[in-house]
Parts: C-alpha cells; structure tokens; sequence
C-alpha cells in the first residue's frame, strides 16, 4: 500500500517552524515542548520531506534557506511564528477566564490541541483524514495520546461541524469554546465559509471565541501575490477565500460574533519584531483576528 497523501502546506509550514526554532531569538517565544513536538514531527514524514530534519539542524543550510525564502517572498518565514505564538496567546488568555473546551478547524500538523489537552482541557481537532494519519502516529509514538485529546476525521467540505461535534460523546454544548481556524478560511469557498460560520457560532450555548487568520493578498505586490498563490498551488492547493479583513467581520457579526481583537502587521511588527531586536521581515497582509460570541440566553 502507498503512503498516505498529506497537505504540503501544512508540512511545509511544520518544516519551517522547526527550522526556525533553530534560532534561539525565536525558540525563546515558544515552550520547549512545542519545539520539540516540531521536531519529532519533521522525523516522520514522508523520505521526500524527511531530509529537511538533518538538513535544518546546519547553520549554513538554515541561513542559506532564510535568505532564500526572505528574497522570494519578504516576511513569509515571520508570519509562520507570529500565528504560532498569537494563536496560543489568546487561547492561553481565553482558558484563563474559564474556557476549558477546544477545537481546532483543519488542524494538519499543529500542535495546540496537542499541547492544551495535556493541561485536561478538552481538545478536539476536526481535519481530513489523510494529513491526521501520520499525526495520529506522532500522537501514539511519543506518548501525546490522553483522555482529553480527541482526533475528528473528517470531510469538512461536505460534512457539518457542528453535526460532527454534537455526535461527539465527549463535546460539551453547554461549554464556553475556543475554536482555532488558523490558515482554515483560505481553502474553502466563500459560500462554505458562511456556513462554517454559522454552524460554530451555534456549536456551543456558552461563550465561543473564534481566532482565526486573514490573509489580504491585494496588500501585496503583484509579484509576490504571484509568488504566494503559485507556491501552494505547486503543492496541488489552491487559495480560494480571498479577502479583506473587513468582509470577514461583517460576516461575523451577522452571526452575533463581535470583534474582540484584530492584530495587524504593524502591531506584530512592534510587539514581536522591533521590541526584541529581530530584524526580518514580516508578510504584509497578514492578520489575526479574534472574535466572541457570547452566551445564549434560553429565555
């Protein structure tokens, strides 16, 4: 039998996550065990990736790929650590206040269920099954399975979210939830975004937070828009949800969502970037936005 097919993008973004934790400046934003999940993870996949896991561990591979990476397409290695550490920043923030339930839409190789679910929150990760094959033997291989980590294989281009969580036997509906939707709306299909929004704006009656990132490609140069799309295009994907930070808002706030936080390039440039002496650049267009919808009232 032939080795499951994965989603490129996602192991892409794991391999440079990994490689850029090389780098103490940026190892220093993320606990140990994070860095060290990236880097099992790089071990297991397929031998045509695998060569990246030794290949990274070299200075002057690393500064030769950075290089590389930072003259076709300015900022595309930054954005990668900055949705890492924001999107487990305002989880961290949010199960502070009480949220203890999490769900990750199109979770691919990231490690945040994995990683909150040791704390005993309730994390359930919804993705397609060929990428989550190789995670699930991440997960059993180096002891992550618990009893508060919950795997949902899935079509989530043509199953329901809220159908798939609301069979769960361990999802709570009554429970304030944190869903992550981190590179998730970019796949999908306006029409199927709108969907996906309503469902999760009723999957629970307590709070719901929503974090999720926006990616604006008309803030960019046409060439490096050109660079953006064909590069996951040659991995057989494709951007399909293009937008302005501003449609998805609105969007939001017709399903009782109201924006609690949208994080610009110049905000991540000044809290992450400046302030630390770290002088790459950063991809413009990039936000991160967060939302909350609070709890329903059955009266």
């Amino acid at each position: 039998m032939s080795a499951p097919e994965i989603s490129y993008t996602a192991a892409f973004i794991a391999i440079k996550f990994y490689g850029l934790t090389r780098y103490k400046a940026f190892r220093s934003l993320f606990d140990e065990d994070v860095v060290l999940f990236y880097e099992r993870l790089v071990k297991e996949l397929p031998l045509k990736l695998r060569f990246y896991y030794p290949l990274l561990k070299s200075n002057i591979a690393r500064n030769l790929f950075m290089k590389a990476e930072d003259l076709l397409l300015p900022g595309d290695l930054m954005h990668i650590l900055m949705r890492k550490y924001y999107m487990n920043k305002l989880l961290q923030q949010a199960h502070e206040k009480g949220i203890n339930q999490l769900v990750v839409l199109g979770a691919g190789f990231d490690h945040t269920s994995i990683m909150a679910s040791q704390t005993g929150m309730q994390c359930f990760e919804v993705d397609a099954i060929t990428p989550g094959h190789i995670k699930a033997r991440v997960i059993s291989k180096y002891g992550y399975q618990n009893d508060s980590l919950h795997i949902i294989e899935a079509d989530l281009i043509n199953e329901s979210v809220s159908d798939l969580l609301h069979k769960h036997p361990n999802f709570d509906t009554n429970a304030g939830t944190f869903i992550i939707a981190e590179g998730f709306f970019d796949y999908l299909q306006p029409l199927k975004v709108k969907k996906i929004i309503d469902e999760i704006s009723h999957v629970s009656s307590g709070e719901i937070h929503l974090a999720s990132t926006i990616f604006a490609l008309d803030e960019l140069s046409p060439f490096y828009r050109f660079v953006f799309t064909g590069s996951i295009r040659m991995v057989g994907e494709k951007i399909r949800f293009v937008t302005q930070p501003g449609f998805l808002t609105a969007l939001l706030e017709w399903n009782d969502f109201h924006i609690d936080a949208l994080i610009d390039h110049d905000r991540m440039m000044e809290e992450m970037l400046i302030t630390r002496n770290i002088k790459n650049p950063l991809l413009k267009g990039f936000y991160i936005l967060k939302a909350i919808a609070h709890e329903k009232d059955d009266n």
